[in-house]
């Protein structure tokens, strides 16, 4: 069993399994564990204009230089901005997904509603959480075991993901972005090194700036 995530549990609901709570406590995404590096300061600023790439924004209330700072700075396929992370995000609220699917509250990604068993929820889909109303791709990583790179059930949101804590990533790609499902060179300035001390949201390579 994959550390972290706990064994599931099922009970049959009109002949279709319905998974019970018992997957790993909420957590702020990506915020599992620490990198280590030799992290550099945060981008002091005033304005827009003072941040070192463009794709960044000045948050004005800390005096400092973020991926966002309102839905205005973010665009599809992720046009929403967590206050918390300040990057942007698939979803804050299930209004801001499909008609038939929910906001995961951890991960911000849209999963497919449910409210009593599998029936609710697509083919494809395992099981059916009904604590959280989402659908699970899986409940399990052996359910990923045919995914190709998406190797990994994150326990959060029942997705097959590249990765579900920082673990599963290496270097280069050594954070994991659970917002995405995928590993990445970082996600702040704190995952950069004084080297290379700006991470740039496009790529989410940490670069040396202007």
């Amino acid at each position: 069993m994959r550390a972290g995530v706990v064994a599931a549990s099922f009970v049959a609901c009109n002949g279709q399994f319905v998974f019970d709570e018992q997957r790993a406590p909420h957590a702020e995404a990506g915020a599992d564990a620490d990198v280590a590096v030799d992290a550099a300061p945060p981008t002091k600023c005033a304005s827009d204009g003072d941040c070192p790439l463009a794709a960044l924004h000045c948050d004005t209330s800390s005096g400092t230089c973020v991926a966002c700072v309102s839905d205005a700075t973010c665009a599809a396929p992720r046009p929403k901005c967590d206050a918390t992370m300040q990057r942007c995000v698939e979803c804050e609220a299930a209004s801001d997904c499909a008609s038939d699917e929910t906001c995961d509250s951890v991960t911000h990604r849209c999963v497919g509603a449910c409210h009593d068993d599998a029936d609710d929820c697509p083919t494809a889909a395992v099981a059916c959480d009904r604590d959280y109303g989402e659908c699970l791709a899986c409940t399990h990583t052996s359910e990923c075991s045919d995914a190709g790179a998406n190797k990994w059930c994150d326990p959060d949101n029942g997705l097959c993901v590249a990765c579900a804590e920082m673990s599963d990533c290496a270097a280069p790609t050594p954070v994991c972005d659970r917002t995405r499902g995928v590993c990445a060179g970082c996600l702040a300035a704190s995952d950069c090194s004084t080297a290379l001390p700006i991470c740039d949201p496009t790529t989410w390579t940490c670069v040396a700036g202007k």
